[in-house]
């Protein structure tokens, strides 16, 4: 959470500052810089570069936007699996469905805790538990297979595992590590830098105070900027996915699914 919030102060001094900088630039040598310069020639320019800055802007917003929604649907699709193995293992006989079923509740609480109250720093340890219980459902499902290949109901079983299990590595690499690029992210900051640069210096050769325009234009950007980091971060930030559905399969597996 620092992270994400030295983020934005960042984000805000990265756009304040360069205009602040241009306009006293501007201000204090627009005789020497402009001499026989058309000044008419700086609105295009800062045209130009607001626009390139837009441009960034929305890219990197539909690639942020692009990821929440995959790990959302993810999210949807994984919880309707963890209730379908479950249910399945309700078919079995007791000396596998109750190993089984220990197995998946724990499983649908690590995934409950991910939503509710995680820190990035755990993210490896329930990669490493996930892992070890969805191997253990793997080993149950091959002893099912060898006792009975021509069984329906193992057969529904092993389907279901198989489809938690590809749900998970999908999870694991492209919700929780699938992020804007870095790349893109320094070109964008690149480019709001000196966006903001020039525009600051248009501010400033006309003379004119407009600090409170420059605050508000500051925000305008970072508030951008912000909702692009907090649609990019999986496990922290304000804009998180909603844990309701995976809380509602805990209560149904509580009350006797």
């Amino acid at each position: 959470m620092f992270l994400f919030w030295l983020k934005i102060i960042l984000t805000v001094v990265l756009i304040l500052g360069p205009i602040w900088l241009g306009a006293w630039i501007g201000r204090h040598y627009k005789k020497e810089i402009l001499v026989g310069s058309d000044h008419s020639s700086i609105g295009s320019i800062v045209s130009a570069t607001l626009g390139l800055y837009a441009f960034m802007l929305a890219i990197s917003f539909q690639i942020a936007s692009s990821r929440f929604d995959t790990r959302k649907q993810l999210f949807v699709n994984e919880v309707v699996a963890m209730r379908a193995t479950y249910q399945k293992a309700g078919l079995l006989k007791d000396s596998n469905s109750i190993p089984i079923k220990r197995l998946l509740k724990e499983y649908i609480d690590l995934n409950a805790l991910l939503l509710s109250d995680f820190h990035e720093s755990d993210i490896e340890k329930f990669r490493a538990r996930s892992k070890e219980i969805i191997n253990s459902l793997w080993t149950q499902a091959r002893a099912l297979a060898n006792e009975d290949r021509s069984s329906e109901v193992y057969a529904l079983f092993i389907s279901s595992v198989n489809e938690l299990d590809d749900l998970y590595n999908k999870k694991i690499g492209t919700a929780l590590y699938s992020r804007v690029p870095k790349p893109v992210l320094w070109v964008l900051c690149f480019i709001g830098c000196s966006s903001m640069l020039i525009l600051g210096f248009q501010i400033g050769i006309s003379g004119k105070n407009y600090n409170l325009i420059i605050i508000l234009m500051a925000l305008t950007f970072a508030a951008v900027m912000w909702l692009i980091f907090a649609l990019d971060s999986p496990t922290k930030g304000f804009i998180r996915i909603n844990p309701q559905p995976i809380f509602d399969l805990q209560k149904d597996i509580n009350a006797g699914l």
